[in-house]
């Protein structure tokens, strides 16, 4: 299965404040902006589970199933070949790319 580069990218925010885990129906909640600020939720507990058992034995079921990651859909995704959409995957996963928290300090 490919990469997964929503769960290392986009933000699913919910009209009540909630944060999914991701942009499918049903995604677990992994906090609630209107009591946790937005690096706390990015760099918290579910989503840091989520992000480390993609491609392992312990997936995520929601993960497992995942239309987004199917290779049929690149073309639609990424609009590139999968050799150079997996390269851009394996460049994005990076956790020190998508640590909200370092670049808001930075500022």
């Amino acid at each position: 299965m490919e990469p997964c580069l929503f769960i290392h990218r986009t933000a699913v925010v919910m009209s009540d404040g909630t944060m999914a885990v991701c942009s499918r129906p049903y995604s677990p909640v992994a906090g609630d902006l209107t009591r946790q600020n937005f690096e706390a939720i990015w760099n918290g507990p579910v989503l840091a589970e989520f992000r480390s058992t993609l491609n392992t034995e312990r997936e995520q079921v929601i993960c497992r199933n995942c239309w987004y990651r199917d290779g049929k859909y690149h073309s639609q995704r990424f609009g590139a070949s999968p050799k150079e959409a997996a390269d851009e995957a394996e460049s994005a996963n990076n956790p020190v790319a998508w640590m909200f928290a370092e670049e808001s300090s930075r500022s």
